[in-house]
């Protein structure tokens, strides 16, 4: 399974004075002898003991489907940060990100 990131942010979701990184991608006019780019779900990467680590979509709750184009972040009024995902020809994904 091959995919291909075309979005990267970082931000201190959780409060911890440490920077969680989520990535995007995805290509699927990828020219090459493999088919398309298309494993990539949402990446996020927490910092656990000074090494970042994959966390599993079932728990970061980042789980995005298609060609990633962007992630932006947001902030809201009382703290809460919204991160949005653009997705190549399809709606925006909205999505609530909690603190710790």
């Amino acid at each position: 399974m091959l995919s291909s990131k075309s979005s990267v942010k970082a931000a201190d979701i959780d409060g911890d004075g440490e920077y969680e990184i989520f990535m995007g991608g995805n290509n699927y006019n990828f020219n090459s002898n493999f088919t398309k780019l298309d494993a990539n779900k949402g990446i996020v990467l927490n910092k656990i003991n000074g090494n970042y680590e994959v966390v599993p979509n079932r728990i970061s709750g980042y789980r995005v489907n298609g060609e990633v184009k962007k992630i932006c972040f947001i902030n809201q009024t009382k703290g809460d940060k919204r991160l949005i995902t653009f997705i190549n020809n399809e709606a925006p994904v909205w999505h609530k990100l909690m603190n710790k």
